[in-house]
């Protein structure tokens, strides 16, 4: 019996053994499948990694062939530009027949079919500029003209209050902010001093010659507009009006007639055609740059380069830094000293093709 029992209790212990060692396994088996998930965990997460990173190099990639494409597209920019600069700034003869063009300096023989095509690409990207110009030129006699007709040009009123109401109206209702360089209204014995002078402020009388110079900005783009006007009907100041006006026209025409002129050439054919008129020439320029705000500058500010000046004697027909066509002002300032009167002329010099 006792016997029996010890074989029952080893049997048992036997298979207690025994589920032990299957425990074990288990827990092996487990541990292994545990390690088994980490190690594809970790290969997941390495894969991730490389994905992320092949991504990375994918979106650096992508970043370098932009740029690259940013590059190429500033280039063509460039020598689209360059390309401009060199048709704009070459003065192009045609022959009679048109079958050829001649560029300065050397020759370049073209189809006759280019020379339309020259054209038109020239005409539409010289003007840009000079439209934005005449645009706001064209704002500022608007202004002037909103002036005379309103009556505001009126005798017991000063200088210095209808310039204050020339400026309210040009905010008001022409959008003008800014201006550029000073605002000037001279009335009688005042039209005959220069640009330079800041002479006392006067009443304009019953019987008298007023004159504006004004430099709005319009849109970015500098205007430069200088008028005359009469109050009353005296005939000598409603005459230098006429002839301040026909001599303007009269010194634009020539400068279109010019190949080459040198800002000297200029004022002094300015001072002789004041002279034939029988004025006195009352400025010490006849005429400067405009352009987008703020125009060009001389490298040296003692420099009269850009100004029709008699100490400027490099031609007033070269290209600005940039290789683009500089557009000039010409002012003309009258000056009657017999009778202590003065007159202005002054806007941007316009072909008849303009």
């Amino acid at each position: 019996m006792v016997t029996e029992k010890s074989r029952m209790v080893a049997e048992n212990s036997r298979m207690v053994i025994e589920n032990s060692r299957v425990v074990t396994e288990n827990s092996r088996m487990v541990i292994e499948k545990s390690r088994v998930v980490t190690e594809n965990s970790r290969v997941v997460t390495e894969k991730s990694s490389v994905v992320t990173e092949n991504s990375r190099v994918v979106t650096e990639k992508s970043r370098v062939v932009t740029e690259n494409s940013r590059v190429v597209t500033e280039k063509s920019r460039m020598v689209t530009e360059k390309s401009r600069v060199v048709i704009h700034g070459t003065r192009v003869h045609a022959h009679v027949d048109c079958q050829s063009l001649q560029f300065t300096p050397g020759w370049v023989i073209a189809p006759k079919c280019w020379f339309r095509y020259f054209r038109s690409f020239s005409h539409t990207t010289m003007n840009e500029a000079r439209q934005k110009l005449v645009t706001a030129e064209q704002k500022a006699k608007q202004l002037f003209h909103t002036i005379e007709t309103r009556g505001l040009i009126a005798p017991g009123k000063s200088e210095s209050q209808l310039c204050r109401e020339i400026v309210q109206i040009a905010n008001d209702e022409f959008g003008i902010a800014e201006h550029w360089h000073k605002k000037i209204v001279r009335a009688g014995i005042n039209t005959l001093q220069p640009f330079i002078a800041e002479p006392p402020d006067r009443i304009i009388q019953t019987d008298d010659i007023v004159f504006f110079d004004f430099h709005p900005i319009f849109e970015g783009w500098e205007a430069d507009l200088g008028r005359t006007y009469v109050v009353g009907n005296n005939p000598r100041k409603l005459k230098i009006k006429r002839d301040i006006e026909a001599a303007w026209q009269e010194a634009n025409d020539w400068y279109f007639r010019q190949t080459a002129l040198t800002g000297a050439q200029f004022f002094d054919y300015v001072v002789s055609l004041t002279k034939r008129y029988g004025y006195e020439f009352g400025n010490a320029i006849a005429g400067h740059i405009v352009g987008k705000h703020p125009h060009e500058q001389p490298d040296d500010p003692n420099d009269m380069c850009l100004d029709v000046h008699p100490d400027n004697h490099t031609d007033i027909f070269q290209l600005d830094k940039a290789g683009n066509k500089r557009h000039w002002i010409l002012e003309l300032q009258f000056i009657d000293r017999q009778h202590n009167i003065g007159a202005f002329f002054e806007q941007l010099l316009t072909n008849g093709g303009d």
